[in-house]
């Protein structure tokens, strides 16, 4: 059987710490759909059913919130241009997978396929954008380590 999210070709960016962390969330987003799957037809009202997804998405979110903690450091650290834009989109994205969260801890909102799938979406549509940062952070450490070599790694 295929995997919901499957991680590679144009969503690996060439820079291993950001390529690892989306491929873990893949592999979260994954998992959250084969407990959705194996706990879609028992009853909302028995807790224990739900716990699973329940911890999932926490995890999902700490992942994500890890990832764009990561994100914004290193792009700091290269002085990214688009830094602010970046941030911005980073939380909004965790406001409102936190405001999700609590909706499905509360019983107001339930998770189906349309929601993984939106996740998904945007996930994909995030690893993509991430391309411009990655190649800018590269850019960066090649020309760093250009001069280096030219200053005789003084």
């Amino acid at each position: 059987m295929d995997s919901f999210f499957q991680w590679g070709g144009e969503l690996v960016l060439g820079l291993e710490e950001v390529d690892e962390q989306h491929r873990q969330l893949a592999e979260v987003l994954n998992r959250l759909l084969s407990i959705y799957q194996s706990t879609a037809r028992k009853p909302r009202s028995d807790n224990a059913n739900q716990e699973p997804l329940t911890d999932c998405l926490n995890l999902l979110y700490g992942d994500l919130e890890r990832h764009f903690r990561s994100e914004e450091k290193l792009m700091r650290e290269v002085d990214y241009p688009d830094y602010q834009n970046h941030a911005l989109a980073h939380l909004m994205i965790l406001a409102e997978m936190k405001n999700y969260c609590n909706r499905f801890l509360n019983h107001d909102e339930e998770l189906d396929l349309g929601t993984l799938n939106s996740l998904k979406t945007w996930l994909i549509t995030h690893m993509l954008d991430d391309k411009a940062l990655v190649d800018h952070v590269l850019s960066v450490r090649n020309a760093d380590g250009a001069k280096s070599n030219s200053d005789g790694g003084n």
